[in-house]
């Protein structure tokens, strides 16, 4: 039985009473006594009131008689909108009756440091190509770029990522640090305009990039508050010495490998202890932060031709089938940075 039917019953039995010398209750008191009738059917006094005024005045329109007292007016005139306001009450009614959602206390994931949340600062190097020249005059002042200005941004780069690490450990406590060096940390000549263009050779464009980052891997070792650095090393495209890429060889052909193995090897000679290295013989790198698995790699093997779609189709179709093989849940990659 419905709302609207307890409420005409209900409403019948009163003017039955009338008929038989009985005081006419008001709308109010015909609620109040119908709620107390069925307390489970109308949680609230404003259900029962409007169920008891829908009969009213369903019993007017049948009877053209009069009620003592005026009812007041619904937003919706019509027999079918009376019918769909309290089919919507009623609706309401059940869902505030019957909900019952789990309440549950949310406690960070926390260490001994203070009861501050575990967490792990990553930093990504890549596609630094400190041998290339931009000359402010050929791009109307819009950039430019010179060993000057690569030098520059370099140690910027050491001194924020310090403050960076220093600011969020006022709210996490982070004791680890990953570097990843994603390659082309110089262009090399792999086009024939670089060979012309370059401030330097591939080989001295190697020795600047590892001057810069020894020098920044001393400021971290003494300025940044972490117990532990590990360095992911993958190497570029533009380091290679070879006019095509080379997968079964790929570190034996990439001057980025060596340069690698040459920065693992001078930080252990300087006593740089925090320093862990991770330089895989491929080109690609497998790591796990928390128990999730990420692929590191430099975005060499994804192809994409300059389609219409972007570079967003192509990525998620090389993620699908790398993820199955490598059961990943996501990848780092560089490269993409025109």
């Amino acid at each position: 039985m419905t709302k609207v039917e307890i409420a005409r019953g209900f409403v019948k039995k009163c003017h039955e009473s009338v008929k038989r010398g009985e005081e006419q209750p008001t709308q109010e008191k015909m609620a109040e006594m119908m709620r107390s009738a069925y307390p489970d059917e109308f949680i609230t006094p404003k259900s029962a009131s409007n169920a008891v005024q829908y009969a009213l005045n369903g019993r007017n329109r049948r009877s053209r008689g009069k009620i003592r007292e005026k009812p007041q007016a619904i937003p919706i005139a019509t027999e079918q909108g009376y019918r769909d306001y309290i089919d919507e009450l009623e609706e309401a009614l059940s869902l505030k009756k019957n909900s019952n959602p789990e309440i549950f206390d949310i406690i960070p994931a926390s260490d001994s440091e203070g009861g501050k949340s575990k967490s792990v600062a990553v930093a990504m190097f890549s596609d630094w190509h400190v041998d290339e020249v931009v000359d402010k005059e050929s791009v109307l002042g819009l950039n430019e770029f010179n060993p000057e200005v690569a030098d520059r941004r370099i140690q910027n780069l050491f001194i924020n990522l310090d403050k960076l690490i220093s600011h969020a450990q006022r709210s996490y406590h982070i004791n680890e640090l990953i570097i990843c060096l994603m390659g082309d940390m110089a262009s090399g000549y792999i086009h024939d305009e670089l060979m012309q263009t370059n401030s330097m050779s591939p080989l001295e464009g190697i020795r600047f990039a590892k001057s810069h980052l020894l020098s920044g891997f001393k400021y971290l070792q003494t300025n940044t508050a972490v117990g532990k650095i590990k360095v992911v090393c993958v190497a570029g495209n533009h380091t290679r010495t070879t006019k095509k890429n080379q997968y079964s060889n790929a570190s034996r052909v990439n001057n980025e490998y060596e340069l690698y193995v040459d920065l693992m090897e001078l930080c252990k000679l300087m006593e740089l202890d925090k320093f862990e290295f991770i330089i895989p013989k491929s080109e690609m790198a497998v790591i796990t932060i928390f128990g999730h698995r990420i692929l590191i790699n430099h975005g060499t093997h994804l192809q994409y031709q300059g389609g219409v779609g972007g570079l967003v189709v192509p990525l998620m179709r090389w993620f699908a089938r790398i993820a199955k093989v490598f059961n990943v849940e996501m990848a780092w990659f560089a490269h993409f940075h025109q």
